[in-house]
């Protein structure tokens, strides 16, 4: 799912994300300043699970991402993945 702010990216309302995916797209028309990701761990909803083949209610991985530029939120997305076939790596390092 992504929620695109018509406000900042007015062009998105008549874009065709057939042949450019939305993220390449957004990427050119407005770059972003910063990004919150939110990880959990669900249970997928009847539609999810109908779109990833599986039960309802199975484990699932959920990201929420929320972009910003300049202080104005350009996008949020939520993207769900089958808890069995995805993890999430991340790397640290001090500054």
């Amino acid at each position: 799912d992504r929620i695109i702010n018509l406000a900042v990216v007015p062009g998105a309302e008549t874009a065709s994300f057939e042949t450019e995916p939305a993220g390449s797209w957004l990427l050119r028309q407005v770059p972003w300043s910063s990004a919150q990701h939110t990880i959990r761990a669900v249970g997928a909803s009847a539609a999810d699970a109908r779109l990833l083949k599986m039960h309802a209610g199975s484990p699932c991985l959920e990201i929420e991402r929320l972009t910003q530029s300049g202080g104005r939120s350009v996008t949020f997305a939520r993207l769900c993945y089958p808890g069995d076939r995805h993890q999430v790596t991340a790397t640290f390092e001090p500054r």
